[in-house]
Parts: C-alpha cells; structure tokens; sequence
C-alpha cells in the first residue's frame, strides 16, 4: 500500500508537470503607496485582490475605529 505522502507527492509532481502548481511571490505592502508592493528584486506591482483592496488598513479613521474597540473590548 502507497503511503499519504506518496500520494502527495506524485500528485504535486502532477500538477507541476501540467503547470497547474501555484507559487506565492512574498509582496512587501508599502502602505502609503496604495496598491502598490513591492517585490523582493525591488520591482512593484499593483494589488487589487488583496483582503485590503480599498486601502482601509491605512486609513487612520479605521485605525483608531480598531484601537479604540481594542480598549473596550480587550
């Protein structure tokens, strides 16, 4: 019998083979230049699919909206 990880990994190889398999870039947000991030060779690139797509995670009113619920409700 195969194991899980068997599995796993010809699955994976898979997917790779097809050009299905994903990869993640790691973005650095720079908050005061909405939606841009940067990329770790320095370039940038818009994000617009982020959970942060409005910009609201910048913006002080929603800040302290989020600093004052932390104090009242711990």
């Amino acid at each position: 019998m195969h194991s899980f990880r068997d599995h796993c990994r010809r699955s994976l190889e898979d997917i790779r083979r097809q050009g299905r398999y994903r990869s993640f870039t790691a973005l650095e947000k720079q908050a005061a230049r909405f939606p841009l991030y940067r990329r770790p060779d320095g370039s940038e690139v818009l994000v617009w699919s982020s959970n942060d797509y409005l910009g609201m995670g910048t913006n002080p009113v929603v800040i302290e909206a989020a600093r004052e619920a932390a104090r009242a409700m711990g």
